[in-house]
């Protein structure tokens, strides 16, 4: 699912461009982004175990892992927002 979303912002190379993002950029492998998202769970990091409280925050967890995946040079993109349908 979301190498589809990468591979299609790929596929329209004007559009990648006039992001300002590299067309070296491939789509990850979901199992590359599960075993990121696995170990920024769990790690902080200098790779020792994060405490229960902490994992219980989920706004902590959340920047815990926006900043694991930048270390992982991971790149998260968000497509245009979908138009409104009409009701009529």
């Amino acid at each position: 699912m979301i190498s589809e979303a990468v591979a299609a912002v790929i596929a329209d190379g004007e559009e990648y461009s006039a992001m300002g993002l590299s067309p070296d950029l491939t789509p990850a492998e979901s199992a590359d982004l599960q075993e990121a998202i696995h170990y920024a769970l769990r790690f902080n990091d200098r790779g020792k175990p994060i405490g229960v409280r902490a994992r219980d925050d989920a706004a902590y967890m959340a920047k815990r892992l926006l900043a694991h995946l930048e270390r992982a040079e991971f790149a998260v993109m968000k497509r245009p927002p979908i138009k409104p349908h009409s009701v009529g």
